[in-house]
């Protein structure tokens, strides 16, 4: 009697396991559908943009709550790129979401491993962790930054992302509803950049800084140039020694196009901006800029951008704002521009500011002097260290609206080739 009870017990034991086994396929498969359902963004869907990132240097980093369906996620931007692109998870090394994450021995192996991939120049870097704690994306930004790749934070779009309950329920970690609620904190405050703006892709970087250099080169060596040098060169320098790729010594690392300035959410409209209509619509989606014209001063030489329709949705409220209040009839993107390099001792901000003076210049009537013609444009003389040339034909370079998340370069980027008189 005492077997056959035994016996009746373990059947329903197993009953109960292979039933509970079913239920937890069905709502797999369910939650999977779902998550496809939620997957249209640009880097997925949208040819330019993939095709951008293809020939580009892309870290993302896929940030969310245990259960939201990150990793469904991450392993879709893996199949997207396939053999261009390695994907990191966290879950592969044995590390446990957690409030705080400590300094782990399975985190050295994972980092070993994002450094390799990163030395060895992969197309796409996919990481695949909460990405919730501070310290951790302050590490992942600039390792980014220091091998020269866009950072893409991507977080999924799933209805449950910070409903705490279900992702218990959802997530294979089994974490507590408190430890969750926690974790849920990091993600209610915003995320902001540095700046935000259109990063260009490293196909279109190398052809754009080909032709600063021979542009540079030579409107350096024109007799025109020598002959208005002064406020390039210091009190008793021979001109005849002037290289102006060498004068222009400090050099962005990832060349970009500024929309706006967030400093991390500390700048006036920073919140704002991140959270408009535009931002969340363009984020992580390929454009096409358009360059008019490449400009030098005796500060900084850029590249003027010409705004579409439709990257204007994209410029800042509040520039328009500024220049009705100055009553200047400046139009809207006056300001786009790419800086292409500086001057030892110069910030970057700087590019902007000079282009200003030119668009200032040419709204007031004043196009400059034309001095003559040099690759493929012709070449204007403005004042004293203001020369600009005009492309006959513009140039067009592929770039990516994302934002710039590590720590602001100072001079510890000046190029060992300044150069000295």
């Amino acid at each position: 009697m005492l077997r056959a009870t035994g016996l009746i017990r373990s059947l329903i034991r197993k009953t109960s396991r292979h039933f509970t086994k079913l239920s937890c396929n069905s709502s797999s498969s369910q939650a999977s559908e779902t998550i496809q359902e939620n997957m249209d963004f640009p880097f997925l869907e949208d040819s330019r943009s993939i095709a951008t990132i293809r020939e580009s240097k892309i870290f993302f980093i896929i940030r969310g709550l245990p259960g939201s369906g990150k990793s469904y996620l991450a392993k879709s931007i893996k199949d997207k790129y396939e053999s261009t692109s390695q994907l990191l998870s966290a879950d592969h090394y044995g590390i446990i979401p957690k409030v705080k994450e400590p300094v782990l021995k399975q985190y050295e192996k994972f980092d070993h491993r994002i450094e390799g991939y990163c030395k060895e120049g992969t197309n796409v870097i996919v990481i695949d962790d909460t990405n919730h704690d501070k310290e951790r994306l302050d590490y992942l930004f600039d390792t980014a930054d220091k091998y020269q790749y866009s950072v893409l934070i991507v977080e999924p779009k799933t209805e449950w992302k910070m409903d705490c309950k279900t992702l218990v329920e959802k997530s294979h970690w089994d974490p507590s509803v408190e430890v969750v609620e926690k974790m849920k904190l990091s993600f209610e405050e915003p995320l902001l950049p540095l700046y935000f703006g259109w990063f260009l892709s490293k196909d279109s970087s190398q052809e754009l800084q080909l032709k600063r250099k021979h542009f540079l080169e030579t409107l350096g060596k024109s007799s025109f140039f020598r002959k208005n040098v002064k406020q390039f060169l210091p009190v008793g320098a021979n001109k005849e020694k002037l290289d102006l790729d060498k004068y222009f010594c400090r050099r962005p690392n990832i060349l970009h196009c500024t929309t706006k300035f967030c400093d991390y959410g500390n700048a006036e409209g920073a919140e704002e901006y991140a959270a408009s209509e535009a931002v969340n619509k363009f984020y992580s989606k390929a454009f096409r800029l358009t360059i008019s014209a490449l400009f030098v001063t005796s500060k900084t030489a850029g590249a003027q951008v010409e705004l579409s329709s439709e990257q204007l949705e994209l410029w800042p409220k509040e520039e328009e704002e500024e220049v009705a209040k100055s009553n200047e009839s400046l139009s809207s993107g006056s300001r786009a521009h790419i800086t292409l390099a500086t001057a030892e001792g110069v910030q970057y901000v700087q590019t902007g500011l000079d282009l200003l003076r030119f668009v200032r210049m040419e709204e007031a009537g004043n196009k400059g002097d034309k001095m003559g013609e040099i690759c493929e444009g012709t070449v204007h003389y403005f004042n004293e260290d203001m020369w600009m040339l005009y492309l006959t034909n513009k140039i067009h370079v592929n770039a990516l609206f994302s934002g710039f998340y590590g720590k602001e370069r100072q001079e510890s980027n000046i190029e060992k080739s300044c150069f000295i008189f």
